[in-house]
């Protein structure tokens, strides 16, 4: 074969077969095309060597742990493959976990990392009872927890939490985030509510009355919030309420597959302030004993707290 025929075979070689042919001495043949019966020789292979795979090289022309169809050899990358550390693992930047967060007295926190399975160490805030440490409910949204009571606390994986500012000195009971507002919207004691856009600023917003309200429920559109004496408000907005009923018997309301309810006359299993879904399991409270259901159905306990469970929520951390 000519000297011109033998550069042109080279140039339809891939970057890191060329690589290894470009030593003194190597002969190539080309009886057609680059992948139609190419044969190649070289002074340390001792005879052919297959395309796929390389084999037969010797270590000081190409790297032996390597081939054309892995890690590209140092300096000359295979186009086709980047160079990969195969010692550190490549994770999508868009990853999450699902994790499961419970609230309640003491300012009790714990969170699971596998769907209701395994629960942390218990976090507290201090003593027992209706007081200044009792977190009511606890919500997910904008990537992060809000939790409620006196205090509000926040935390972007349900194990570090953050104490935030309350906008007034009265207690919160129930957290809700509203995504068409992009906001969380908290409803509580005597006419109290507030809102926020980070979970860290909160703004007082319209007082209902000085009724205390200690639910929320949210239909995907609507806010409705239940008061002690059986009225109930409603928001879309999270910001601004207005009476939309009054005379209910229950002060614990829930949507129940869509439409506002008492919550003891729903017969689903729905999320609500104590009980929460998410990746076809659902997490409820029974006081100070946690509940796992994978049909909302039958329910096994898989956690005995150090105080009661108020409130229970799901979220995807990054």
């Amino acid at each position: 074969m000519s000297h011109k025929h033998r550069l042109m075979a080279l140039s339809f070689m891939r970057p890191a077969l060329l690589a290894a042919l470009l030593c003194s001495g190597c002969l190539v043949d080309v009886e057609g095309l680059p992948d139609a019966g190419m044969s190649i020789t070289g002074p340390d292979a001792g005879g052919p060597i297959a395309d796929a795979g390389l084999e037969g090289f010797d270590a000081g022309t190409l790297d032996a742990g390597r081939s054309d169809a892995g890690l590209a050899d140092a300096g000359l990358p295979d186009a086709g493959h980047p160079q990969v550390d195969a010692g550190t693992p490549v994770l999508d930047a868009g990853t999450t976990t699902p994790v499961f967060v419970i609230v309640g007295y003491m300012g009790l926190r714990q969170r699971s990392l596998d769907l209701g399975l395994t629960w942390s160490t218990p976090q507290t805030l201090g003593a027992d009872g209706d007081n200044e440490f009792l977190l009511r409910a606890v919500t997910f949204g904008a990537g992060q927890f809000v939790s409620v009571g006196w205090k509000i606390e926040t935390s972007p994986d349900g194990l570090a939490w953050t104490e935030r500012p309350n906008a007034e000195q009265q207690w919160l009971g129930a957290v809700q985030w509203v995504p068409q507002a992009n906001l969380f919207s908290a409803v509580g004691g005597y006419g109290y509510s507030a809102w926020s856009s980070d979970g860290a600023s909160w703004t007082a917003s319209t007082f209902r009355n000085a009724e205390a309200a200690r639910s929320m429920a949210f239909d995907g559109t609507t806010l409705m919030a239940a008061t002690d004496p059986g009225t109930w408000w409603r928001s879309t907005d999270g910001k601004n309420w207005v009476t939309a009923s009054s005379g209910h018997g229950s002060a614990d309301i829930v949507s129940c597959n869509g439409p506002f309810s008492e919550r003891n006359a729903c017969n689903s299993t729905v999320v609500a302030g104590d009980v929460a879904f998410g990746h076809g399991v659902w997490v409820r409270s029974n006081w100070t004993q946690v509940q796992r259901s994978t049909d909302g159905t039958h329910w096994t306990t898989v956690l005995t707290t150090i105080a009661g469970v108020t409130g229970v929520a799901f979220g995807e951390v990054r």
